[in-house]
């Protein structure tokens, strides 16, 4: 793969299925870490060039499911043996801190972005197999590094060497929320998702409310990230009984204001929407706000005060005028909420403010 880019591209449009054919091969047969790991930082360069090669790749592994399914007792089994050892790399180990490795399991994730979050996968059943086995390693990875990276990157002194790799396993926790971003738009990898309980290591603190600065700044924006996630969970009309807790009942469920914990999950989101600044953390927390409106979660909304952060937005000048249309959206639903409750409602819920009271 070291011809140039004009001619990657004529390979690929007079044979790109064969291409990928024999990449696929390759990556099935090696066991060597370091030629697998070489072989996976080829296919990321060949898709991050040009994403709708993953057609070709596609193909390939459907043509081979299809002939395998008649002759294996267990469907699918060896749907699976296309991606397993990239699975593998994804899932590393606990105490893997060289530099190759880590980045191995980037580039490894990142494959599998693109490669089981093409378009038309849906109506797959044996692809989804593979995208929920691919789930369980990613909410593996993602836990893992999300529970122990924040205060290692708080840690002062850190060595130049230390810092790639932490930098490194950042970098692995946004490819594998990017790769969830992608998954989850498929409603039986959104089901899948909740019953693993990935809803619980989205909400947790180091992914919603991160504090470490290499999770909060550009690219590596993981609270953007977890916030579209759930978006995309937000599909699925059951998820507002999940998120109706008020009181915390198990640590990993916590999310945090600042240095508090906060009482659920729509309270803390209606807290990032006060205070960011950021038109996309902005745009997406709307758009998550505006699914979750008549899920059970609309006198939540009002009593932590959404209907006045929504109408401050609202005021502001953005570059993205459908921020706007979404604020008004959500505006129109919880005034007629707040028109259905009497005042002696609102005064014994401690909601009752100049709002509140009807024009004189």
């Amino acid at each position: 793969m070291r011809s140039s880019q004009r001619d990657r591209e004529r390979s690929f449009a007079e044979s790109g299925e064969a291409i990928a054919e024999v990449l696929l091969s390759c990556l099935k047969a090696i066991n060597i870490p370091e030629s697998l790991w070489y072989l996976l930082y080829t296919i990321d360069e060949v898709l991050r060039e040009d994403e709708s090669r993953a057609a070709h790749f596609l193909r390939v592994v459907q043509r081979n499911g299809a002939e395998c399914a008649g002759r294996e007792a267990e469907e699918g089994k060896r749907w699976l043996e296309y991606y397993k050892p990239v699975l593998r790399v994804v899932a590393g180990t606990d105490n893997a801190t060289d530099v190759p490795s880590l980045h191995a399991r980037w580039r490894a994730i990142s494959v599998l972005r693109v490669l089981l979050g093409s378009d038309g996968c849906e109506a797959e059943e044996l692809l989804a197999a593979q995208q929920r086995q691919c789930i369980t390693e990613v909410l593996r990875t993602v836990a893992r590094e999300s529970r122990s990276l924040p205060d290692e990157l708080a840690e002062r002194g850190a060595t130049a060497p230390t810092s790639t790799v932490l930098t490194l396993r950042a970098a692995a926790v946004q490819a594998s929320l990017e790769l969830l971003q992608r998954l989850l738009m498929l409603r039986s990898c959104r089901e899948f998702f909740l019953a693993a309980r990935g809803l619980e290591l989205l909400v947790s603190a180091p992914l919603l409310c991160p504090r470490a600065p290499i999770f909060v700044d550009t690219p590596l924006d993981v609270q953007y990230r977890a916030m579209f996630a759930l978006w995309m969970l937000s599909y699925d009309r059951s998820l507002g009984s999940r998120l109706r807790w008020e009181t915390v009942q198990d640590e990993s469920v916590t999310v945090y204001s600042a240095s508090r914990p906060a009482k659920g999950f729509v309270r803390e989101l209606v807290a990032i929407l006060r205070r960011s600044q950021k038109t996309r953390v902005v745009r997406v927390g709307l758009l998550l706000l505006r699914n979750l409106l008549d899920t059970g979660l609309n006198q939540q909304m009002i009593d932590v005060g959404a209907a006045s952060v929504v109408e401050t937005l609202s005021a502001k000048a953005w570059p993205d005028p459908d921020i706007h249309t979404d604020a008004e959206h959500i505006l129109a639903v919880l005034r007629r909420e707040l028109v259905a409750l009497s005042n002696w409602g609102l005064f014994r819920q401690g909601t009752f403010s100049r709002r509140s009271l009807p024009p004189s």
